[in-house]
């Protein structure tokens, strides 16, 4: 009988001593979801993009920076806690809330050494372009977002019959950064050129007017080196309209001609003949932008 009082002992202990082995492994399991915690997502902050990723994190712990996505077109810059990227976010903050980080990113360009005294180096197309042939966005100077139309009244350095800002009261002959579409979309890697820079690219290139996949522009090609970029025939856009397409080479410069005027690329061809200079245009119109970089 002691024999069986024994038995029946040694196996309760066995039990409760594998009960609380389990216990504590289990508490140890990082797939467990943690219930005083909150949740960090990670959004791509792009049309179709998604969420990236979701951490749940203890409260009061910091989250660790996942792996950097990846995008076509584009480089991964820094995460922020909202979308247009006016506060980037800090790793050591502890998290006290739920919360959404957004991905900022950088649009990618090919840059080509054309041998220009300057040192400056051409993007092989336009910013928000696919391809050397693509238009891509077209913009009024100075404005970083592009609009369905393109009037004087709707222009964000116009208001009341005065220019707000590039005017003569400022003095300011060429855009600032925060102006430059170029700068903000890359980062600050590329940027818009000055009259000065399209000038020295017309006269450091043997131009060539060519169709390219169904597209006529202008293939500029270093006198130096041979290296050449192509600017397709976009025209520009003004009001509900979009003119000169495949007749009219456009690109904005940097610089400004005058208060109601900034400097751009043109360039067609007539009876053989290639017209290529810079000339001013109204602010208010759009025209496709081509970056350059040091």
């Amino acid at each position: 009988m002691k024999n069986i009082k024994f038995l029946i002992g040694l196996f309760f202990m066995t039990f409760i001593v594998v009960s609380c082995k389990n216990t504590d492994d289990d508490s140890n399991n990082p797939s467990d979801p943690i219930t005083d915690g909150y949740t960090v997502s990670f959004d791509l902050n792009y049309e179709n993009g998604g969420v990236y990723k979701t951490i749940e994190v203890e409260k009061n712990k910091t989250v660790t920076k996942p792996e950097n996505p990846t995008r076509s077109g584009f480089e991964f810059y820094k995460w922020y806690t909202d979308k247009t990227g006016e506060n980037e976010f800090d790793f050591s903050t502890p998290i006290v809330a739920d919360i959404t980080l957004y991905a900022q990113w950088a649009e990618k360009f090919e840059a080509v050494d054309l041998g220009l005294s300057s040192g400056i180096k051409w993007a092989t197309y336009n910013v928000g372009a696919k391809s050397p042939e693509d238009y891509g966005n077209y913009y009024a100077w100075g404005e970083t977002k592009t609009k369905s139309s393109y009037f004087l009244e709707n222009y964000s350095f116009y208001s009341g019959g005065n220019y707000l800002k590039y005017n003569n009261e400022d003095n300011l002959e060429n855009l600032l950064p925060e102006d430059d579409v170029a700068m903000l979309r890359t980062k600050d890697k590329w940027f818009i050129p000055s009259d000065e820079q399209i000038n020295e690219l017309i006269g450091g290139c043997d131009l060539s007017w060519e169709l390219k996949n169904d597209k006529y522009g202008i293939k500029f090609t270093s006198k130096v080196n041979g290296n050449s970029i192509f600017i397709p025939a976009s025209g520009y856009r003004y009001e509900n309209t979009r003119d000169k397409v495949d007749s009219w080479v456009c690109i904005w410069s940097s610089t400004l001609n005058d208060e109601s005027s900034a400097y751009r690329l043109f360039a067609s061809q007539y009876e053989d003949e290639i017209t290529c200079y810079t000339i001013n245009m109204g602010r208010s119109s759009a025209m496709p932008i081509r970056p350059v970089c040091y």
